[in-house]
C-alpha cells in the first residue's frame, strides 16, 4: 500500500503551513505534477486540499472568544462537506485542514460547494463574524508532494457570486507570465484534470442505493427541483413567507411547457438538512436546483436565489432582490422568467402579469399555505382561519379559495364526514374557478367531488383532464386520475397515473400509500412491497390510517411482520387499526380482530370513522351481513375511500352476493370489470 500523506514528517507540515499561509488566495486552486513513484506497483492519482481561515490570526489577538466560536463553526460546517465528496481528513493545524481526495474531479468539486455554503452563510452576518477560507489543491501521487516552495502560478476559480472582473492571475514569483507560458500552463492544467477525470471513471463503482434512479430515468436536462428558500430574518420568524414564495415560485414553473417540475412534497423533504445539491439532483432525479434565502425586516424584502446545474455544480444564473414588500409578486415573476431564460426554454405563452395584490391578505394566505401542508385537525383547521381573513382583506383572491378547497379535502373522511367537507370543497373550488379558470389544482379538487358528491365520474374525468391540460406536473391530477380509474375498474390505469405522480413527487409518502393499494388490487403483491419499503425508507413513521408496507406484509401473508408495524403504528397515533384488525383475522385470531373491530365502532360513535373500514374486518371476519351492513352505510355517507375499497382483496368474499353487485351499480361502478380484472378468491 502506498504510504499515506498524513504520515508526513513534522517539518514538512510546518513547510505546508507557512506556504499556505503565504501564497493562498480565497477560491484559489493549483496544481503541482504528478509523478509516479517508481517503484509504484498501481498508480494512483490523488488531491491533496489545504485550507486556512483569512484573518484568524488577527481576530484570536482582539477578541479569542469570538475567534474560538467562529473557528468550530467552520470545522462544523466543513466537516459536513469533506464526506460528500470522498474526503478523509488527514490531519488539522490550528485553523486549517489538511483532506486528500480520491481524484482532483472531487476535491474541486468540494472546494466549490464549501465556497458556496460559506457564501450562503455570510450572506447576512456583520463583516467581523465573516467566515472566509483559503483553498488550495495539490494533485500527484499519495507519496508525493513535489515543489511546494518553488514559484508557481496560481490559477483562481471565479464563483458565480464574485465579480468576475475583479479576477487577477498572479505568479507567486512576483512576474508576469508570458502569453506562451500561460497558455502551456492552462494546456497542462485540462491534461490533468482530464486525467483525473479518467482515472475516477475507471475506479469501481459502488453499487447503487435503493433510492437512486435507474439508468432508464435519468434526469432531463430540462427538469429542476425548487427547494425551500431559507429564513434569514434576525427573528427567524418567516419560515411561512420562505415557504410560501418558493411554493409560488415551483407552481409558477410547473405550467411552463417543456420544464418537468418535482412537486412541493418531495423539494421541501430536504428542508433544514442542508443536502449537498448533487444528493438532491440524484433523489429526485432532476438535472437543476433551485435555492435561495429571504430576509425580511418590516415591509422591505431581501431574496436572493440562485439556479445550480447538479450535474457539474455551477450556478446557471443569480441574483439579489431587494424590495419592498409590495413588489414581492414582481420578484417572483422574474425569477420564473430568470430561470426559464437559464435552462433556453421557449414560452409558448408568456406568463400573465399580475393585477395589483393586497401585501396584507398575501401575508395571511402565506400563513394558511403554511398549515395546509400540515397533517393535524388542529392545523388544518388553522389554516382555514388564515384563508378566510385572507379573502376578508381581498374578496378576489382565487388563491385564498383554492387553499380552502385544499385543507377540506385533507380534512374529509380523516376527521369530517364526507358530505360536510366534500360540500365545502365544491363550494370553494368553484369560486376559486370563477376568478381564475386556468388553475389545475382547483379543477383537481372540483373533480373529486364531481365523483364523491355527485357520483359523476365522466365529469370528474372532464375536470382532470382540463388540469393536465394547463398542468401536465400536476400530482394532485395524477393521483386524482388514478383514484378515478380504480373506480371505473380500470386497475392498469391506475397503476399508470400514481406512477406518474410519483415520477413527479418521487419522495412522497402519501403517493406510496396509494401506489401500495393500487398495486395489491391488481395482484401486484412485490410491486405493493417495494413501494412500501419506499415509504419506510421516506419516513419511517408515516402512517396515514395504516403503514402501507404493513398492508402489503398482510397481504403476502407475512403476518408477523405486518403486525409488528401495525402495532407500532397504533401506539403512535392512540387509534385501532383496521389492518391489525383485518390480519388477524386471516391469522385465525378471531378474539383479537372482534377486539379490533369493537374499538373502531365505538370510535365512530365519537367521530367520524369511514364505515367501508369496519366493512372490511366484517368481510374478512366471514360475517357478510354485517360487512354489507356497513358498506351501505358507507354508500349513504359518500365515503371518499368506497370506491377504491370495492377493488380490495378484503371484500373478493362478497362478490358472489347479488347484494354486493347492486351496491356496485348504484355507486357506478361496473361490476363486470370487478371479476375480470381479479382473481376471486
Amino acid at each position: 500500500m502506498p504510504k499515506r500523506v498524513g504520515r508526513l514528517s513534522d517539518d514538512w507540515r510546518k513547510r505546508i503551513k507557512r506556504w499556505s499561509i503565504r501564497h493562498f488566495i480565497p477560491g484559489a486552486v493549483w496544481f503541482n505534477s504528478f509523478v509516479p513513484s517508481e517503484n509504484s506497483e498501481q498508480r494512483k492519482l490523488a488531491a491533496i486540499m489545504f485550507t486556512d481561515m483569512v484573518g484568524y490570526s488577527a481576530l484570536a489577538q482582539r477578541d479569542d472568544k469570538l475567534a474560538l466560536e467562529l473557528l468550530e463553526e467552520h470545522r462544523r460546517l466543513l466537516r459536513e462537506i469533506f464526506p460528500r465528496f470522498n474526503g478523509t481528513e488527514i490531519k488539522t493545524i490550528g485553523d486549517a485542514f489538511l483532506i486528500e481526495f480520491n481524484s482532483a474531479l472531487e476535491a474541486a468539486q468540494c472546494a466549490i460547494e464549501i465556497q458556496r455554503t460559506l457564501a450562503k452563510r455570510n450572506h447576512d452576518v456583520t463583516a467581523v463574524r465573516r467566515i472566509e477560507l483559503k483553498i488550495g489543491i495539490h494533485i500527484g501521487a499519495p507519496t508525493e508532494l513535489k515543489n511546494i516552495s518553488v514559484a508557481m502560478d496560481l490559477f483562481r476559480i471565479v464563483l458565480p457570486w464574485e465579480q468576475r472582473s475583479a479576477v487577477v492571475t498572479k505568479s507567486v514569483a512576483g512576474s508576469r507570465p508570458s502569453g506562451r507560458k500561460l497558455a502551456g500552463i492552462a494546456l497542462l492544467l485540462l491534461l490533468l484534470i482530464g486525467i483525473a477525470w479518467w482515472w475516477t471513471t475507471q475506479s469501481p463503482r459502488a453499487s447503487p442505493s435503493p433510492a437512486a434512479p435507474s439508468a432508464a430515468h435519468s434526469a432531463d436536462q430540462k427538469s429542476i427541483a425548487v427547494l425551500p428558500f431559507v429564513d434569514m430574518s434576525q427573528a427567524k420568524d418567516q419560515e411561512y413567507f420562505c415557504d410560501g414564495i418558493s411554493e409560488e415560485i415551483l407552481d409558477t414553473l410547473a405550467k411552463v411547457d417543456g420544464l418537468r417540475v418535482v412537486a412541493r412534497t418531495s423539494s421541501f423533504s430536504f428542508k433544514g438538512k442542508n443536502a449537498d445539491v448533487g444528493e438532491v439532483a440524484n433523489k429526485l432525479n432532476v438535472e437543476n436546483v433551485l435555492e435561495g434565502s429571504l430576509r425580511r425586516e418590516g415591509n422591505r424584502i431581501r431574496i436572493t436565489a440562485q439556479l445550480i446545474n447538479a450535474r457539474d455544480g455551477f450556478h446557471l444564473w443569480s441574483d439579489t432582490y431587494e424590495r419592498e414588500l409590495k413588489d414581492v409578486f414582481a420578484v417572483q415573476d422574474e425569477i420564473t422568467r430568470s430561470i426559464v431564460d437559464a435552462l433556453k426554454i421557449k414560452l409558448a405563452v408568456a406568463p400573465p402579469g399580475r393585477a395589483r395584490q393586497n401585501t396584507e391578505a398575501y401575508d395571511l394566505y402565506l400563513q394558511g399555505l403554511y398549515f395546509s401542508n400540515k397533517s393535524t385537525e388542529e392545523e388544518l383547521r388553522k389554516s382555514l382561519d388564515l384563508f378566510q381573513r385572507s379573502l376578508e382583506k381581498d374578496p378576489n383572491s382565487a388563491r385564498a379559495w383554492i387553499g380552502i378547497a385544499k385543507a377540506w379535502i385533507w380534512l374529509a373522511d380523516a376527521y369530517v364526514k364526507p358530505l360536510e367537507a366534500y360540500s365545502k370543497v365544491k363550494e370553494a373550488a368553484s369560486k376559486a374557478l370563477a376568478l381564475d379558470e386556468r388553475n389545475a389544482e382547483a379543477h383537481s379538487y372540483l373533480g373529486e367531488t364531481k365523483r364523491i358528491l355527485d357520483r359523476n365520474p365522466s365529469g370528474e374525468e372532464e375536470e382532470l383532464k382540463r388540469a393536465l391540460e394547463i398542468d401536465p406536473n400536476s400530482v394532485d391530477a395524477h393521483m386524482f386520475m388514478s383514484f378515478l380509474k380504480c373506480a371505473q375498474g380500470d386497475l392498469d390505469e391506475a397503476v399508470q397515473e400514481i406512477e406518474e405522480a410519483e415520477r413527479l413527487d418521487p419522495l412522497s409518502p402519501p403517493i406510496c400509500f396509494v401506489a401500495v393499494a393500487w398495486y395489491l388490487a391488481a395482484d401486484r403483491i412485490e410491486n405493493a412491497i417495494k413501494a412500501g419499503q419506499r415509504s419506510v425508507q421516506l419516513d419511517p413513521n408515516y402512517v396515514y390510517f395504516d403503514p402501507p408496507l404493513a398492508n402489503a406484509y398482510s397481504a403476502k401473508g407475512d403476518f408477523n411482520q405486518a403486525v409488528a408495524l401495525y402495532e407500532k403504528a397504533q401506539a403512535a397515533t392512540h387509534s385501532p387499526s383496521v389492518g391489525l384488525g383485518i390480519t388477524y383475522a386471516k391469522m385465525g385470531r378471531r378474539d383479537d380482530a372482534r377486539r379490533i373491530l369493537n374499538q373502531l365502532i365505538e370510535k365512530s360513535r365519537q367521530q367520524y370513522v369511514a364505515a367501508d373500514s369496519i366493512a372490511a374486518v366484517y368481510a374478512t371476519l366471514g360475517e357478510k351481513d354485517e360487512a354489507l351492513r356497513w358498506l351501505d352505510r358507507a354508500f349513504e355517507e359518500h365515503s371518499g375511500g368506497f370506491y377504491s375499497y370495492m377493488f380490495r382483496p378484503e371484500f373478493r368474499p362478497l362478490r358472489s352476493d347479488p347484494r354486493f353487485a347492486d351496491l356496485l351499480r348504484r355507486t357506478g361502478i361496473d361490476f363486470a370489470k370487478v371479476p375480470n380484472r381479479q382473481k376471486n378468491p
